[in-house]
């Protein structure tokens, strides 16, 4: 009897209702980023930025390491070292943007002081992001739940609410891990139809032991420094 009565158990289960797991809501997805933001500290990650011109059907790839640093005011800066197609690094510190070109030994600053809420919207936006920014500065949708850059993640459509903004940026998806509650991938769609950036982060160190020396640039004395603005 017992032999019979285990034999069964895999076809008695066939009768046995089951439910979907409960989708995550809105306000539950914004409220877990904003302990996670609260808690973020930095990151350093392996990242791919994939740009597609759709005028001309060009798609260009560059992959490399970042690092991501929180000062005590709160401000965010990264550095971040591409590998590839071609060794180069981009600093950013505030409101100045360093190019460091190895191969051409040259550095371009930017003041990028102008256009701050532009790049912290467009760039800034995937490291220690609240919830409580995105809901004041975009309209939000969930668009379900799926795996990208390796992880579960919670797929969430932005569109910036002020006209500025949506001049640089018609909008922006973003995948948020549910196990961080940061995004793990972000695709900026740009003014022009078709245009796009997507940006994809894998390994990913949260709060990782970083210094503020691990995100200077190592410039060596000959390098020639140009300001593009000027």
């Amino acid at each position: 009897m017992r032999h019979l009565a285990v034999s069964a158990l895999p076809v008695l289960l066939l009768f046995v209702p089951t439910w979907p797991a409960r989708a995550i809501e809105l306000d539950t997805l914004l409220a877990n980023m904003d302990r996670a933001s609260d808690a973020y500290q930095g990151m350093q990650a392996q990242v791919s930025w994939i740009k597609y011109t759709d005028i001309v059907e060009d798609t260009s790839t560059e992959e490399g390491i970042i690092k991501v640093l929180k000062d005590k005011k709160g401000q965010v800066n990264l550095l971040i070292e591409f590998q590839k197609p071609y060794p180069y690094f981009v600093s950013i510190q505030g409101t100045k943007v360093e190019i460091y070109r190895p191969r051409i030994a040259t550095v371009e600053e930017y003041d990028v002081s102008k256009s701050k809420d532009t790049l912290e919207q467009a760039l800034l936006l995937g490291f220690g992001t609240a919830g409580r920014f995105l809901s004041k500065h975009y309209d939000l949708e969930l668009a379900g739940e799926e795996d990208a850059a390796g992880e579960a993640t919670v797929k969430l459509k932005l569109v910036p609410k002020t006209e500025k903004l949506r001049e640089s940026m018609s909008g922006l998806e973003m995948w948020i891990s549910k196990s961080q509650w940061q995004p793990v991938q972000q695709k900026l769609y740009g003014p022009n139809p078709g245009d796009y950036r997507l940006y994809t982060y894998t390994n990913i160190m949260l709060n990782s032991p970083l210094k503020e020396s691990d995100l200077r640039l190592k410039i060596p004395r000959k390098v020639k420094r140009v300001f593009p603005q000027r």
